[in-house]
């Protein structure tokens, strides 16, 4: 096996273009040796050193959230995303669709298909590095779960809170919403998750970012419905978040997961929506904001659900869309954004 260090045939400087003007031998010869090469690697997940964390995130910290955030919309940008994911390394094996990054990786068939389409995909840049491998396994095979875009996270918070404020996140997952509030000045971030190894890699990023960042959090192992309880009443001046899906977003399998405690989407929407929605409410303090980031899926009308649950006790403000890149396929048919609604409502 080569040694990780080795890339004798220089697999990883292979441009798209390059391997497309092969002729068919010459691409079946190259396409093994990538396929080796990553073979003898291992999955590609991501790598940062200090440095490029450091340089990251003042790159964060410069964004000016009116640049974001302008009506109604909410453009975000992939910077910071890579570092957010980098401290959960563990989402490439959750499964999505059925199936997982490694998984995928794993399956040799899969893994040379995705190869060839690298090469389609991304004729002018190096199609075979980490991240262009680690793309193609998620895009192509829609087998990764997604971070919350760091860039709007930030904007959000500066946008409905001020120097100083407490942001209560209970689903905090894979710390796209922490970075966001971490790039900001002076404001505490409290998150709450069920998840043993969302939980270390969220409190490994604060623990790295702590020389850096003008703002503080702390991190809870639990389950949200039940630690929300335990909060004093309007304690916060902002509520952030972005529930699971119901069972769409299977973040972990652990027992503690809402989807687990309660199997059926009625108990689900009962004993978590519902009861996050309210005790949001309660440690909210007067004139506050809870923003929460969901969608319709499938049969499970969440988004519809939230908005009706919420109207009882807030006042609903309203409804940013969050853009993101659309799928490869659905660009090529001139659809360049999908997007998802964050609702606002107001505690009054």
């Amino acid at each position: 096996m080569a040694s990780k260090s080795q890339d004798h045939f220089g697999i990883l400087n292979i441009f798209g273009r390059d391997f497309q003007s092969m002729p068919l031998a010459q691409q079946e010869l190259w396409l093994g040796r990538a396929f080796d090469y990553w073979r003898s690697h291992g999955f590609p997940y991501p790598t940062l050193s200090f440095e490029e964390i450091e340089r990251e995130f003042r790159l964060l910290q410069r964004v000016v959230p009116e640049d974001i955030i302008q009506n109604d919309e909410a453009r975000s940008s992939m910077l910071g995303l890579r570092m957010a994911n980098y401290f959960h390394p563990q989402m490439w094996a959750v499964q999505e669709h059925g199936r997982s990054a490694v998984r995928c990786f794993e399956d040799d068939t899969i893994l040379r298909r995705a190869l060839t389409k690298a090469a389609r995909f991304w004729p002018n840049r190096r199609c075979w590095n980490a991240q262009c491998v680690r793309s193609v396994l998620r895009i192509f095979h829609r087998a990764r779960v997604s971070n919350f875009r760091p860039t709007v996270a930030g904007a959000i918070i500066n946008y409905f809170s001020l120097e100083g404020a407490t942001v209560l996140d209970f689903c905090a997952g894979y710390g796209g919403r922490l970075l966001g509030s971490l790039s900001l000045k002076n404001r505490h971030y409290i998150g709450i998750d069920p998840a043993e190894e969302q939980v270390q890699g969220l409190r490994e990023m604060l623990r790295t970012l702590s020389s850096l960042s003008e703002g503080s959090a702390e991190i809870h192992q639990m389950c949200a419905e039940d630690l929300l309880r335990e909060l004093p009443g309007c304690s916060v001046e902002f509520v952030f978040s972005s529930p699971p899906y119901f069972d769409r977003e299977r973040y972990s399998i652990d027992q503690a997961q809402s989807f687990r405690r309660y199997p059926r989407y009625s108990e689900w929407k009962e004993k978590f929506l519902k009861v996050i929605i309210n005790e949001s409410f309660r440690v909210l303090k007067r004139g506050g904001y809870l923003a929460i980031n969901v969608a319709d899926v499938g049969a499970y009308a969440v988004a519809t659900d939230t908005r009706d649950l919420a109207k009882e006790v807030f006042e609903i403000r309203r409804t940013i869309r969050m853009l993101t890149n659309a799928m490869p396929s659905q660009r090529a048919k001139n659809r360049i954004y999908k997007w998802e609604p964050i609702l606002i409502f107001q505690k009054r």
